[in-house]
């Protein structure tokens, strides 16, 4: 998606590091779930982008604002995602995730329920659409693939023979 911000204002937030409150922009009041929590430089002309509500966007600067790299929406993670900055070549970054659970004690019924948290490191890096493609294929994700493959008209072959191989097994 298309962001209403200018680039000037961007790169400033970006450039800024503000200990107490989190850059704000268009939208994102204070404790709002489109409040930016983080931005870092991806390469020269873009930024990445979290937000409270757990959406993590790489997005170009241009013109008329920001455009989203990884697609039509930002990727969707739970609230308050912890970003590493970009590094290497090419650029990957970190995010750290963690969703609380309730859980019921083991031991009588008057116990009281357990909060168990449940932490989880994503890495995301910059790659081709035919590399991600490969990568599905390889790991079994044959639906994820199959989107790929309609998305940039890839031949689905390579996903009907992995599916073909995985139920000689079984």
């Amino acid at each position: 998606g298309v962001h209403a911000i200018s680039a000037a204002a961007a790169a400033a937030a970006a450039v800024r590091r503000v200990p107490e409150a989190p850059a704000l922009f268009s939208g994102g009041g204070a404790g709002s779930p489109s409040q930016w929590l983080a931005v870092h430089w991806w390469g020269r002309a873009a930024l990445v982008l979290a937000q409270r509500d757990g959406a993590v966007s790489v997005s170009s600067i241009g013109s008329s604002g920001l455009r989203e790299l990884l697609g039509e929406r930002p990727e969707s993670f739970p609230p308050l995602p912890l970003l590493s900055a970009p590094r290497g070549d090419p650029p990957s970054f970190f995010v750290l995730t963690r969703e609380a659970h309730a859980v019921a004690a083991c031991e009588g019924e008057g116990e009281p329920r357990r909060r168990v948290e449940a932490w989880e490191l994503h890495s995301l890096r910059r790659t081709t659409p035919e590399a991600l493609f490969k990568r599905k294929v390889d790991l079994g994700e044959y639906g994820d693939a199959l989107t790929w493959a309609r998305a940039y008209g890839f031949c689905a072959d390579g996903v009907r023979q992995g599916q073909w191989r995985e139920s000689e097994g079984s």
